[in-house]
């Protein structure tokens, strides 16, 4: 009897460390950003390192086969005016509000991640959430997001009409894959009142740990 409830403490003592429940921590997360000029077709890639943080949902954790299976939340915010302003020939100014009281600096300030159950070493992806926010003279137009869990082989294209979005998506439990992790995409097309040309947009957010 000893011996079998100290295999049952052995066996439940794997799938805590197996399973590591996170209530909000911050990570590192790279983010991997792309410009182009759809007039030259020329294209500007930049790695940005950003904190970004991860909740556990525990109303959503629940139990398959006496393995627990724990909901995450994981969304990475990144402000992008520098790396816009380094593409165009001309500085972005700064915009007064029409009361002349304040001054806003243009910005183009999106937010990108997914939500995900995690089990054992199999995930999958439940939502897709991000935004985009316009400052001054910066303004996004055309917003498509494609995600993907190469996995379970399952993923999706949509077009968000709003500026932010909780997309829920369908997919399977897939094994985590540190070469091909999950992902979201989102492509934009920016515009800056008064100057002519766009640059089209991509921020790609991956899941680079199966834990974050």
């Amino acid at each position: 009897m000893k011996k079998i409830f100290a295999g049952f403490i052995s066996f439940a003592l794997f799938f805590c460390f197996m399973i590591v429940p996170v209530n909000a921590e911050n990570y590192s997360k790279i983010l991997l950003i792309v410009i182009t000029d759809p007039d030259s077709n020329k294209t500007w890639n930049f790695k940005k390192e950003i904190r970004n943080t991860v909740f556990k949902i525990p109303q959503a954790s629940k139990s398959v086969l006496g393995i627990k299976s724990i909901e995450r939340n994981s969304e990475a915010t990144v402000s992008l005016a520098k790396y816009l302003e380094s593409t165009f020939d001309k500085k972005i100014k700064s915009r007064k509000e029409e009361n002349g009281s304040a001054t806003i600096d243009s910005d183009i300030i999106i937010t990108t991640g997914l939500r995900w159950y995690l089990k054992g070493s199999d995930v999958k992806i439940t939502r897709v959430t991000g935004s985009v926010i316009n400052k001054g003279y910066f303004y996004a137009a055309n917003k498509r997001v494609s995600w993907g869990n190469p996995g379970s082989g399952e993923g999706g294209v949509f077009y968000p009409t709003v500026s932010s979005w909780s997309k829920s998506v369908s997919d399977d439990y897939g094994l985590y894959m540190s070469s091909m992790p999950p992902y979201s995409i989102l492509d934009v097309t920016i515009y800056v009142s008064g100057m002519g040309g766009s640059r089209k947009l991509s921020v790609t957010f991956n899941l680079n740990s199966m834990y974050t």
